[in-house]
Parts: structure tokens; C-alpha cells; sequence
């Protein structure tokens, strides 16, 4: 339900003042009523390339001559949802969002990104609401829809797949739609264009989820539930969420400009599932474009499509299949075997990318060092691994080791392990229970790091930006493009090619 407007509430006009930010748009001239912010989990510039053949829906006009087109890289290693969905929302490399990675060990206890406090940096949605507009994030993971939410959304909810219900506002629950979902049997859109590109079985894809290998897929109402998130059918439902939850608070319906941020995470799962050479992956993409079509539709009409722009981008690419899948948690066991025989007290941990010592040692500095040398030594020892690093230590990460600015950026006292690990560009971390995975992410090296970066609608510049892009740049251009306060931690200039500055008055 749509806000009253109250005496407090912060004029547009007021509100660009008081930042100091000089307005984009002419002073006859108005901001998007709705910024419209979406996420692909796990879109590498090679799979959106290889699907726009076929593209009939939103993302061909997303990446058609009336839009803004770029490439961009994340400027930093660890190519996680959680730190890919902070630095969305904040501008902020993980260094700064306190966002290192998808899971981290504080003090032995492993802890899960789930919660907004646990960004250390204000949110483009935080501004948002300041400014007097609501905030909607939706996502199938409880992560993106939080880092994208801020910390005091209008609505945020994420999909709870035990229990087959969205978490948030009792209004979403169920959506009507689920059963329909879940009884779709997942048949290709276009076959013989996928042959023309891979097989439909390879070697390295993954039963992950139970749907088997090869096309037509089951109906997911007949596996286990987690198998929903990785077909089509999950995004579609989200997208009937969505819908419902833009009706439901009017948004974009007056002059304080509102953010619909939506996280599309079937895509990553497919991914890991199947790779994104696959038909899968292609097929879910051409699916998405459809979906996105029913959305941008309904915004054509109920806001008009003069006054909402949308972007869209992902949280990290993803590589091709690997010769080398690393066991991170059988490696901390071996080291930890390997200090207890050395009688150093043991509870080594991994999540990637780092292993964390014994929480115990930091007050003990020489078996502290022992065991650190003992680690580092078997890490780099050990097949797949191309660099291991004490980064906490005095010349731990050199600044002449490969990536390692990268790696900095990425790495959050604290949160991060002590031992960094560099897989090599052929190598990934397994998945954390088997089957493992046919690809993944979370490296950076430039398939992990480069993503496609669109934009259309009102404010936006079309044109293809020639030079990659810096992620950092998209949190700082939307609040410009909203005329509002720049997110605080936003460090990378504002994008400017994808303005549209309205042309110098006339003179008389």
C-alpha cells in the first residue's frame, strides 16, 4: 500500500541540495519514478552473447541500439554472490562492504551472509528510502535479497525452498502459481539452434539437483524440492512475484523515485549444474528473456515506459569446465592432522577462498607462525592451487604476486581466513557436499570478473560503451541518475557515458 506524504518527507529538489550532488536532469525535467535493478546470478558475457541470436523479449531490447551496453569487471578476486550483490548495492569492493564472500569463519563458528548488518557500508536502497521511496528486493536467495535490500526495505523476501514459500511479507507466501510451476516439465525452446553450438550431453556436466543430464527434464513436483531452483520454472515464479509485489505497493506512482531490485539466482544454479556451454544454461537465459518481458510490460503500463529506467548486470561470470576440482575441506583437515601431530592445538577451517587457523593461536605467536608455514607449504603443495598467501603477516601478499590489488580488495580483517587461496585459472573449489560441481566461480581471472552491464529507459544514453566498465561504477550512476546522495563507500566515478544529459536550454 502506497505511503502518505508527510511534512517531513525530503522534496527531490531538497534532497539533491543537501547532498551537494548536481542534478542530472534540466530543472523542468524529473528522475525516473522507479529505478528497476536486476540481478542475473551468474551471467558471463560469452552465454548472453551466444543466446542473442535469439533474444525476442527484454534483453533484446536491453541489448538492442536504444540501450546503454557495456562490459564490465569487478575490481577484486573473490567473484561471490554475496560480495557481487554488496558491491551492486554499496559501490564497495569487499575490503569496504565487510562483504568477503558467501560464508566466513569468525572465531571457529562459520557464518552465513544473510543479514544487512552485516554491510558495514550504506546501500543505493538506504539513500532510496531517505529520499521518501520505497525499496523492494525480491530473490530465490536469501544473500542477494538481503545486500540488495538495505536495511530498511519496503518489502524484502527471498525463496525458502523446503518449505516451498517466499520468506517476507504474509501477502507473497504462497504464490498462487507455485503448483503450476513446479509441474512444468522442462522441454528445450530450440534445439537444433543449441546443437549448432555444443551437445547436449558433455562430460563435465552434473547431476547436482537430481534432473538428470539430458533434455526433456522432469517436472520438479517429482524430485526433492531443491531441484526447483535450478530450472526455469523458479525464475518464472519469481517474476509472478514480482508482479504481484509492484501492484501491491504502487510503486513508482509519484515523484520520489523507487527501486524494484530483483536477484534471478536459477540462472546460478544451472550454471554449477551444467556450465554455461550448455543447453541448459542457454535455454534458461532465452526463458528469462520472456520473463522479463512480462515484467517490463506491465511497467510500460502501470508507470509508463518514459518514466522507469532499468538496468541489469550479474554478481560474477563463471568458468568454463575445470581439469582440477580442489577439496578445500579435505586439505584443512590434512593440515589440521598435520598440527596435531606437531601437538599444535587443531581446528583448521575452509570456505572459499580462504583457511582459517585455530582461533587459539593468535595468543600464542610462535606455534602461530609454525603452523602458518606448515599450512601455507601443504597448500601450495597441493594440485589445482596456484598461490597460496599469509596475507595478514608483514610481506604475506607482495605487491608484485599475480592479482594481488585484487586480492587486497577482497579480503576483510576478521572475515577472512589466514590463508588465502589462488586456484589456478584451470581449477575451482569443489562443491561443499557431492556431487561436485561442473563449474563455478569466485577466481579472478577475467571470466570470473567480466559481465554484461545494460541499461534503458528514462534518463538512460543509448550507445555501446567501447572501454570495460568498473562494477564499482553501477551503485554511484543510478544514484546520480535518481538525483540523490552518491552511496558514501562508492569510490569509482560516476559512469557518465550511460546519463542522458538533457541539452543547455535555448538562448533567447
Amino acid at each position: 500500500m502506497r505511503r502518505r506524504f508527510q511534512p517531513w518527507m525530503v522534496r527531490l529538489v531538497c534532497a539533491v541540495v543537501w547532498a551537494g550532488v548536481a542534478p542530472v536532469w534540466a530543472a523542468d525535467e524529473k528522475p525516473p519514478r522507479l529505478l528497476v535493478l536486476l540481478v542475473v546470478d551468474q551471467l558471463p558475457v560469452r552465454l548472453l552473447e551466444a543466446a542473442r541470436p535469439k533474444l525476442s523479449g527484454a534483453l533484446a531490447r536491453l541489448t538492442g541500439t536504444s540501450a546503454f551496453r557495456a562490459e564490465a569487471l569487478y575490481p577484486y578476486a573473490s567473484t561471490y554472490t554475496a560480495p557481487g550483490h554488496a558491491l551492486i548495492a554499496t559501490g564497495a569492493p569487499p575490503s569496504l562492504s565487510g562483504i568477503p564472500a558467501n560464508r566466513w569463519y569468525e572465531d571457529d563458528a562459520l557464518v552465513a551472509c544473510e543479514r544487512p548488518e552485516q554491510l558495514r557500508v550504506e546501500t543505493l536502497a538506504d539513500i532510496v528510502r531517505r529520499g521518501g521511496g520505497l525499496v523492494a528486493a525480491l530473490s530465490l536467495k536469501q544473500r542477494s535479497a538481503w545486500m540488495l535490500a538495505g536495511r530498511d526495505p519496503s518489502v524484502v523476501a527471498w525463496y525458502d525452498y523446503p518449505s516451498s514459500q517466499f520468506i517476507g511479507p504474509e501477502w507473497l507466501g504462497r504464490p498462487a502459481t507455485l503448483a503450476a510451476r513446479k509441474a512444468e516439465r522442462w522441454e528445450p525452446l530450440d534445439p537444433s539452434y543449441y546443437a549448432t553450438l555444443w551437445p547436449d550431453r558433455q562430460g563435465f556436466e552434473t547431476d547436482y539437483f537430481g534432473l538428470g543430464i539430458l533434455f526433456p527434464h522432469p517436472a520438479p513436483a517429482l524430485l526433492p524440492p531443491k531441484a526447483f531452483l535450478a530450472t526455469p520454472g523458479s525464475g518464472a515464479l519469481l517474476t509472478d512475484v514480482v508482479l504481484l509485489a509492484l501492484d501491491r505497493l504502487a510503486l513508482g506512482s509519484d515523484a520520489h523515485p523507487d527501486l524494484l531490485a530483483v536477484s534471478y539466482s536459477n540462472t546460478d544454479y544451472i550454471g554449477h549444474s551444467f556450465s554455461a556451454e550448455s543447453w541448459e544454461a542457454l535455454d534458461a537465459l532465452l526463458r528469462l528473456d520472456r520473463d522479463l518481458e512480462r515484467l517490463l510490460a506491465r511497467l510500460d503500463q502501470s508507470v509508463g515506459p518514459d518514466r522507469y529506467a532499468v538496468a541489469l548486470t550479474s554478481d560474477h561470470g563463471v568458468g568454463s569446465a575445470p581439469r582440477i576440482q580442489i577439496d578445500g575441506a579435505a586439505l584443512a583437515r590434512r593440515i589440521q592432522a598435520a598440527l596435531a601431530a606437531l601437538s599444535i592445538p587443531a581446528a583448521v577451517h575452509f570456505s572459499e577462498p580462504c583457511l582459517w587457523l585455530p582461533a587459539a593461536l593468535r595468543r600464542a605467536p610462535a606455534q602461530r607462525r609454525q603452523a602458518l608455514e606448515l599450512a601455507l607449504e601443504m597448500a601450495r603443495a597441493t594440485p589445482g592451487i596456484a598461490a597460496a598467501y599469509g596475507w595478514l603477516e608483514p610481506d604475506g601478499l607482495p605487491d608484485d604476486a599475480p592479482f594481488a590489488e585484487l586480492i587486497r580488495r577482497s579480503l576483510v580483517p576478521g572475515r577472512s581466513g589466514d590463508i588465502y587461496l589462488l586456484p589456478a585459472e584451470d581449477a575451482l573449489f569443489a562443491a561443499r557436499e557431492p556431487p561436485s560441481r561442473a563449474t563455478s566461480h569466485g577466481r579472478p581471472y577475467d571470466s570470473d570478473r567480466r559481465v554484461p552491464l545494460l541499461a534503458a529507459g528514462a534518463g538512460i544514453a543509448p550507445g555501446r560503451m567501447p572501454a570495460d566498465a568498473d562494477m564499482g561504477q553501477l551503485a554511484p550512476t543510478l544514484a546520480r541518475l535518481l538525483n540523490l546522495k552518491l552511496p558514501a563507500a562508492a569510490s569509482s566515478p560516476v559512469l557518465s557515458e550511460a546519463l542522458q544529459e538533457p541539452p543547455p536550454a535555448a538562448g533567447p
